[in-house]
């Protein structure tokens, strides 16, 4: 069984989510354990780069796990920006992006 379920829309910019016993889990709960299977399962390093729709959380996260957090404004033109400038491991944005690189 599943620990965590994600559901989409249909181009895939909005994201919810379920635990296994069928409790909602916001998008911004899903980003910050996203993060959290990144920096502590995957031993991920690098930027984060988030914008201020984004849950202060991450803040939190990114200063406890030594992670550098970049803010931009919200747009994926701000936010490819900055992946464009190097050093982005994970992307995290309001629609939870999850990128390694630009395409």
């Amino acid at each position: 069984m599943a620990r965590i379920q994600f559901g989409t829309d249909g181009d895939a910019d909005r994201v919810g989510g379920m635990d296994r016993r069928g409790n909602y889990l916001s998008t911004h709960r899903l980003i910050c354990l996203l993060l959290r299977h990144a920096a502590v399962n995957r031993q991920g390093r690098g930027r984060v780069v988030k914008t201020p729709a984004t849950t202060s959380m991450l803040d939190k996260m990114c200063a406890a796990y030594g992670l550098e957090l970049t803010e931009t404004c919200v747009g994926f033109k701000h936010i490819g920006a900055e992946m464009i400038k190097g050093g982005v491991r994970k992307l995290l944005h309001t629609g939870v992006v999850l990128m390694e690189r630009v395409p």
